[in-house]
């Protein structure tokens, strides 16, 4: 039998001023560590968090996470914050130091996720955008941002 393991991304803080501050993320990714960890309930083998944290540092926990698993394995990834859509329509979960205009090098793009679930051995896997998450578009010159987008991201 294979082992269960989590990682909560939950951001609630960001640098740049066109994503304002949320306050659910880290609550909620708190209260679903403990149904997780508890072994009556989640039993998972490890829970862990990336609270706040850049792209680099969420991108390397879910590469660990994805990669270290095998066959028998099971996978949660649960993301809570904002997520973005370009100007091309392409979907990014949003860092702590993510920037609107520079969502390739500041965001975590949804094809990477993607990508890491491709190539992950582990069997079982869940990724679970927040039911909260909100989506946003960059202000384009006479347009308005898009919004709502939850269905599109259930697909990474």
């Amino acid at each position: 039998m294979g082992t269960r393991h989590a990682l909560l991304v939950a951001t609630s803080h960001y640098t740049d001023p066109g994503l304002r501050r949320l306050r659910s993320p880290v609550k909620e990714a708190h209260q679903l560590r403990d149904l997780l960890s508890d072994p009556a309930i989640g039993a998972f083998d490890s829970v862990l968090m990336a609270v706040n944290e850049s792209k680099a540092e969420v991108e390397r926990r879910m590469e660990s996470l994805f990669r270290e698993r095998g066959p028998d394995d099971m996978v949660l990834l649960f993301i809570s914050g904002h997520g973005i859509k370009n100007d091309h329509n392409e979907l990014f979960f949003a860092a702590s130091t993510t920037g609107l205009q520079l969502p390739y090098s500041t965001a975590i793009p949804a094809v990477v996720v993607q990508r890491l679930i491709r190539e992950s051995q582990a069997q079982s896997i869940a990724v679970r955008p927040s039911p909260r998450t909100t989506w946003n578009s960059p202000q384009r010159s006479g347009g308005s941002p898009n919004a709502g987008c939850t269905s599109a991201c259930t697909s990474c």
